[in-house]
């Protein structure tokens, strides 16, 4: 890990590149799960936002006189709506499964395109 050239001795400036290559994969590390954190603090405030109108839908429910008629009501503002909502709601899914379930590339990760990486890349 140390020795790069196979020499059978470390140099300071392999000791030097090793530590900093450590030094950047921490860096990647700490910056995906950061980036990663912002992403599920986005899902909890959607979610969080889906469970606050069917509380609310249910409190009405039970204060009203005609449960019926507002779930009635209700359903037909969202049918009515759902047409403004479904290219939003799609996209947000697709960013989901892509984000948590594929998630194909970390901060930091080598990627090689037509055999070069990193600063090779043009």
């Amino acid at each position: 890990m140390f020795d790069k050239d196979m020499n059978g001795d470390i140099s300071m400036e392999e000791l030097e590149a090793v530590c900093v290559e450590i030094g950047r994969e921490r860096k990647s590390i700490t910056a995906s799960l950061k980036d990663l954190d912002s992403v599920v603090s986005k899902l909890d405030d959607v979610l969080f936002f889906i469970v606050g109108v069917v509380a609310l839908l249910v409190l009405i429910s039970l204060i009203s006189t005609s449960a019926a008629g507002v779930l009635t009501s209700a359903g037909s503002a969202v049918l009515a709506l759902s047409w403004l909502f479904a290219a939003t709601a799609q996209e947000f899914l697709q960013s989901c499964i892509f984000v948590f379930v594929k998630h194909p590339f970390d901060v930091g990760d080598r990627v090689a395109v037509y055999g070069n990486t990193g600063a090779q890349l043009k």
